[in-house]
């Protein structure tokens, strides 16, 4: 039993550290730089300083690369806040969780099948206006519904339109959007009609099996245990 529940949280863990890591390299390497906020005028210079941190070899070369990124961070300068388009940034984070990239993950997964069956999925074009944040201003299970649409969503675009999910990033990380015309740019990079994408996404999550609450089935599985 100790086993078995120390192996659990060995298993979240690296599922948090993957989608945390997943934000964090998008972001250094600007291949996701739309971003929730920047120091003003610093994001190039701050991204060279990271990339040098990690490449660098020598530990009092790492130190100093380290001291000077944090002085930067507590240089006073003012906050710019940008937009984030919640739903690929969370989305493509909750894809890396799994082992290997682009195996379904039973938690979105279930939360996905469950937030259909209570007819709580969002609308696509519901789904990509949240610009800050992880859904701000929505309830707790409302948040964690967008998560796993998000993550669906991205599932769908991955496996089949992944050249053109690729070019519509590089395009937001090259341009700021005006007011709703991200979503326009998805559906131009994708060659679709907006109810045409989102009926082919249903589609496509309607293959995969109907899942038990995994995390009932983790108590049930330590029950059993206990009991036994």
């Amino acid at each position: 039993a100790h086993s078995i529940i120390r192996g659990q949280f060995r298993e979240d863990t690296v599922d948090v550290l993957r989608h945390e890591l997943t934000h964090e390299l998008f972001h250094n390497w600007g291949l996701q730089s739309v971003v929730v906020s920047k120091l003003e005028g610093s994001q190039e210079e701050e991204a060279k300083k990271k990339r040098d941190f990690l490449e660098a070899s020598d530990i009092q070369k790492k130190r100093e690369l380290l001291l000077e990124l944090a002085q930067m961070r507590g240089s006073g300068k003012s906050m710019q806040v940008e937009a984030s388009n919640s739903w690929f940034v969370e989305g493509l984070a909750a894809y890396m969780e799994v082992t290997p990239v682009g195996e379904f993950n039973k938690r979105w997964l279930y939360l996905f099948q469950e937030a259909k069956r209570e007819k709580a999925l969002f609308p696509i074009e519901h789904l990509t206006v949240y610009k800050m944040g992880s859904f701000p201003g929505i309830t707790f299970k409302s948040m964690q519904y967008a998560y796993a649409q998000s993550w669906a969503f991205v599932h769908f675009l991955m496996n089949r339109y992944p050249v053109q999910f690729m070019s519509y990033l590089e395009r937001l990380s090259r341009e700021k959007p005006k007011e709703n015309e991200d979503i326009q740019w998805l559906l131009q990079a994708l060659g679709k009609e907006l109810r045409g994408v989102e009926g082919e996404f249903l589609d496509y999550m309607n293959q995969f099996p109907e899942l038990e609450d995994p995390f009932l089935e983790q108590f049930d599985t330590m029950q059993s245990i206990f009991q036994g």
